[in-house]
């Protein structure tokens, strides 16, 4: 399915990438391999890069993130001292037009964020350099953990969430290194029960490849002595991202998964009884992917039409 948005370079996208390759150590020919195409990947299992979110959600879902985020921020009456850092620069729809112009800039939305990284660095040096530390960033992490596990990515594609993780991470430890403070990965725990959607594992596989895979779905491989034991746990990151049912999904995402196999929910009284019902469920769409030629959910990760 092609990507429903039309992307365009702005000011600040191709030094996005740039972050994300310096942020792994990434050089030379090795960087050439990843792809520099605004356009996502149509394959669900494909990497997607934080560039190439706007093919994919467009200009509205920023906003609306963005949105949701700063409502947090300027209501938190817990941590006075954060709220009044933004409120002191301006009022709230300058923040959200100002964040959602950069996310929609660097994710290949076209040229949103006037001024490109110098006005960035300018605003973080002289507006936000109370914000700037160890203890602001663990804060507004704090508001988009909520903002991002609020929001229905189930409209998008199963990739999209991650990928802006990965976009905030990555930003967060250049400007750590920036603005001389330790970043905490602990701010970023929440995304651990995030699935990555990846290739299921095939029988000519090697290790390294298997590895990969592993790691792309942020499960570990380091207690995997044999090449069967890689190839099982390669299998259950396929699973894990292709929507099978784990100790952190909730009692919304098992219903879904339930209704996406054609199945009722009704009758399950706990949520033992929907986790049970949701592996019948995965196990009956991952039957059917496999006849298909498709992993479980296939359909149902690509980009649907945008809108709400």
């Amino acid at each position: 399915m092609a990507c429903p948005y039309n992307p365009r370079h702005g000011y600040t996208t191709a030094s996005g990438r740039e972050d994300w390759l310096k942020d792994r150590g990434i050089k030379g020919k090795e960087a050439k391999k990843i792809s520099s195409s605004l356009v996502a990947d149509p394959d669900p299992t494909a990497p997607l890069y934080y560039w190439q979110v706007y093919s994919l959600i467009g200009p509205d879902a920023i906003y609306e993130l963005v949105g949701d985020f700063y409502r947090r921020v300027y209501a938190d009456d817990e941590e006075p001292w954060f709220r009044d850092a933004f409120t002191r620069i301006s009022g709230m729809d300058h923040h959200v037009a100002t964040q959602a112009g950069f996310w929609i800039d660097t994710m290949g939305g076209g040229r949103t964020y006037h001024g490109g990284d110098y006005r960035l660095n300018f605003h973080h040096t002289h507006n936000a350099r109370e914000v700037m530390t160890a203890r602001g960033a663990q804060r507004w992490m704090h508001h988009m953990s909520r903002t991002l596990n609020s929001f229905d990515f189930s409209r998008y594609d199963a990739r999209v969430k991650a990928c802006i993780v990965d976009f905030l991470a990555t930003k967060m430890r250049k400007y750590a290194s920036q603005h001389n403070w330790k970043f905490s990965a602990k701010d970023f725990d929440f995304a651990k029960d995030i699935p990555v959607p990846v290739p299921r594992p095939r029988d000519d596989m090697g290790v390294d490849e298997l590895k990969n895979l592993i790691a792309r779905a942020g499960l570990d491989s380091r207690d995997c002595l044999e090449k069967a034991d890689l190839r099982q746990r390669a299998e259950e990151a396929w699973a894990r991202g292709a929507g099978a049912p784990h100790e952190g999904m909730g009692v919304k995402d098992l219903k879904a998964l339930i209704r996406r196999a054609g199945m009722d929910s009704a009758g399950c009284v706990e949520k033992a009884d929907l986790r049970r019902r949701a592996e019948e469920a995965f196990a009956q769409v991952a039957a059917a992917g496999s006849r298909t030629g498709g992993g479980a959910g296939a359909a149902d990760t690509q980009a649907p039409v945008a809108g709400k």
